[in-house]
C-alpha cells in the first residue's frame, strides 16, 4: 500500500497519511477482504545531529502523545476486526519512544538484529519494543522485478508480520489473541544459526502445531 501522495513527499514521517493508510486497510475488511496484518515499515530516523545529541544525553524522546492518541484509536479499530498491526521501531540508534506508532497502545513494534543475533548498530530500542528480527543484509525486492541487499527496522518488522500471517494460514479461525499470544511466546533469548539443531526446530513447529490445536 502507498502510504505518501506525491504532493506530500517521501520526507513527512508522520502524519494525516499515516492514519489514513490505515484506516484504509481497515475499512478493507468491513468490505469483504481477509485482511489479517497491517505491515508498517516506516522506519523513522531523526535528523542525525538531534539522535547524536541524544545518545549522549542518555535520555529518551517522548514527542507523540498527541499522535499516539490518535493512533491508539486507529490501531483499535484494526484489532477489534482481527486484524494486527506490526511497525518498525526505527533507524536513529536511539531509545524508540519517540516513535508515535510505538507508543500506540497494541501495535506491535520490532526493532532489528544482525546474523549474529546482536542489536543492528541502527536499530531504536527500549521498553517499548515487543520483538526483534533481522534487519541487516535482508534481500528486498525493488522496481524492475530486481532484488537488493538492504538494512532497516523495516526490513525486520515484515518478518513478524509474515509468521502472523503463516500462523494464520494454519488455524485460519483462530482470534488475533491467540496468535499473537503464540508469536509472544516464541520470544526468547535468542541463539546463533550453528546453536539450532534441526530437531529443536522441529520441536518448535510442534509446539506451535498443539498450540492451534
Amino acid at each position: 500500500m502507498k502510504e505518501f501522495d506525491d504532493s506530500i513527499g517521501k520526507d513527512v514521517v508522520y502524519g494525516p497519511t499515516m492514519g489514513y493508510a490505515i484506516d484504509y486497510a481497515t475499512k478493507l475488511k468491513d468490505k469483504g477482504v481477509n485482511v489479517k496484518v497491517i505491515n508498517i515499515s516506516q522506519g523513522t530516523e531523526l535528523d542525525s545531529k538531534v539522535a547524536e545529541a541524544v545518545k549522549k544525553s542518555g535520555l529518551s524522546i517522548k514527542a507523540c502523545t498527541h499522535d499516539a492518541q490518535i493512533y491508539n484509536g486507529l490501531v483499535a479499530d484494526a484489532n477489534d476486526l482481527g486484524i494486527s498491526v506490526v511497525v518498525s521501531a526505527g533507524n536513529s540508534g536511539i531509545d524508540a519512544s519517540y516513535n508515535c506508532l510505538v507508543n500506540a497502545d497494541k501495535t506491535i513494534s520490532v526493532s532489528a538484529i544482525r546474523s549474529d543475533m546482536e542489536k543492528a548498530s541502527f536499530s531504536d530500542y527500549g521498553n517499548l519494543i515487543d520483538l526483534t528480527a533481522p534487519g541487516v543484509d535482508i534481500s528486498s525486492s525493488v522496481p524492475g522485478n530486481l532484488t537488493k541487499s538492504m538494512d532497516g527496522t523495516s526490513m525486520a518488522a515484515p518478518h513478524v508480520s509474515a509468521q502472523i500471517a503463516l500462523l494464520y494460514s494454519a488455524c485460519p479461525t483462530c482470534s488475533l489473541e491467540t496468535i499473537e499470544e503464540i508469536v509472544q511466546e516464541e520470544k526468547e533469548e535468542p541463539k546463533k544459526k550453528d546453536q539450532i539443531s534441526l530437531e529443536e526446530i522441529d520441536d518448535r513447529l510442534m509446539t506451535i502445531d498443539d498450540f492451534l490445536k
